[in-house]
């Protein structure tokens, strides 16, 4: 009797001992899984976040050893198992060494809705060490962590709102009109070289861009209305030195053969804006494609604008969820190389262009610096810097009350202590500004906010 009764003694004890290990295994698992869950696994390593959790909670030298930890994720179903073993006290009496036991746990993630306007610093200081470049690889990365393996994504729409001295939302910011009515000044059809005063896309620089003259009042930097815009078109002069009679012959486009020797209507007029959109192929395109258009300044406080504009449900641009949608965050990311200012060709550097003496800048999505331009209504740089930027601060204030998270990066070593506080005070709060002096500080900061948008988008 002895015999079967120390069997049935020892193996409760080993057995016990499984059925602890079984369940602070599965207490493991359990906290690996929600972990892993509230993870974008292109963002780290999901397999090693899961086995720190684990480890945490069935630290090594408690009771037995935890191997063969696994994670599946498949769709929005995450999929943690592990297994534990230890030595048997009794039981290898009776030829049973090892007690292995496992444990499963699965989770189902629950998805948010993201919708992104990446509002992007075109300005032609964008150039010097190959800034823009440096731009194009940062403004990818963060589509590539958003997307993750998604070519089309579901719950992610991302809006590219270039912006320089004006913004260029196209036909919309028209009613969808491609044939504006033509300035007072432009050619006659049937002129020898006549280019028609209508949107194009071609890639020359003649008719008009879809950059727009912004409203007045308001609605400057307003979302109420959509309406009140007019297309921007450069009129020629000594700091624009093109022929309206030739533009064929004499509109210099191109930003990075002309820089500030371009010349031509749409002189200043940064890429257009990408309306919100899921498909990653169309946005990685445009991003590919970003220049630093040369001329005009730097308006961010336009930039913004049309930032929210583009997450709006409103016209002009009406891709946006509605603004109480429980299940969608709407974001934008801010970046800027330098402060806010009018630019005045002062230089005779830049042939055919040569400076204006009647003019006190170039032209801008809100016209000349000038007093009697009831946009900015003064004739001072500094004072029209001063404007702009309380605008700016303005605007940020308001989009935060909307709901809209904001990110800010200020991207360059030389940029001054007023723009970096302009947009520390814009971010949504003082750890969502990134301020980044090189390159690679700039690459870094894209991808810290890819990856906190999106946790932000993945809940437990």
């Amino acid at each position: 009797m002895m015999v079967p009764l120390l069997l049935a003694l020892g193996g409760a004890i080993d057995f016990g001992i499984a059925y602890y290990i079984k369940n602070r295994l599965g207490h493991a698992v359990d906290s690996a899984a929600l972990a892993v869950g509230s993870t974008v696994e292109d963002a780290v390593d999901v397999t090693e976040r899961a086995g720190d959790f684990i480890a945490a909670n069935y630290p090594a030298g408690v009771m037995g050893w935890v191997h063969d930890v696994s994670v599946t994720v498949t769709n929005d179903i995450v999929t943690v198992a592990a297994k534990a073993s230890f030595d048997t006290h009794f039981l290898k009496l009776f030829q049973w060494d090892r007690i292995t036991v496992s444990a499963d746990a699965e989770v189902i993630r629950s998805i948010k809705g993201l919708e992104l306007a990446m509002v992007l610093d075109n300005t032609g200081s964008m150039r010097g060490g190959n800034n823009i470049g440096a731009l194009r690889i940062a403004a990818e990365d963060m589509v590539d962590i958003l997307f993750g393996h998604e070519t089309e994504h579901p719950y992610l729409y991302i809006s590219i709102v270039p912006y320089a001295a004006s913004v260029n939302p196209g036909p919309e910011a028209l009613g969808g009109s491609t044939n504006p009515p033509d300035p007072s000044w432009w050619p006659e059809p049937g002129d020898p070289h006549y280019v028609p005063f209508e949107w194009t896309a071609d890639g020359t620089g003649q008719g008009w861009k879809g950059c727009v003259m912004e409203r007045t009042g308001a609605d400057l930097l307003g979302d109420d209305s959509a309406t009140g815009w007019t297309p921007f078109v450069y009129e020629s002069g000594p700091a624009n030195d093109y022929d309206p009679d030739d533009m064929p012959g004499t509109v210099r486009y191109n930003p990075t053969t002309y820089q500030n020797s371009g010349t031509g209507p749409n002189l200043g007029c940064p890429s257009p804006i990408i309306p919100l959109t899921n498909r990653k192929g169309d946005l990685v395109d445009v991003i590919r494609g970003l220049d630093a258009w040369h001329r005009g300044g730097t308006m961010a406080d336009l930039g913004l604008a049309w930032g929210r504009r583009a997450l709006s449900p409103e016209a002009p641009f009406t891709e946006g969820k509605a603004w109480d949608e429980p299940r969608w965050e709407k974001a934008i990311v801010m970046m800027t190389d330098g402060e806010n200012q009018f630019y005045r060709l002062d230089k005779d550097k830049w042939p055919p262009n040569e400076p204006d003496p009647s003019v006190n800048s170039d032209y801008s999505g809100i016209g000349w610096l000038s007093s009697s331009n009831p946009l900015i209504g003064t004739n001072s740089k500094s004072t029209a810097n001063d404007i702009i930027d309380a605008r700016m601060a303005l605007a940020c204030e308001d989009i935060k009350a909307q709901g809209i998270i904001v990110y800010t990066v200020t991207f360059s070593s030389s940029i001054n202590q007023a723009t970096k506080d302009l947009y520390r005070d814009c971010a949504s709060d003082p750890a969502k500004w990134f301020d980044s002096p090189s390159q690679e500080d700039l690459k870094a900061s894209f991808r810290a906010i890819a990856i906190e948008l999106s946790r932000l988008r993945v809940s437990q």
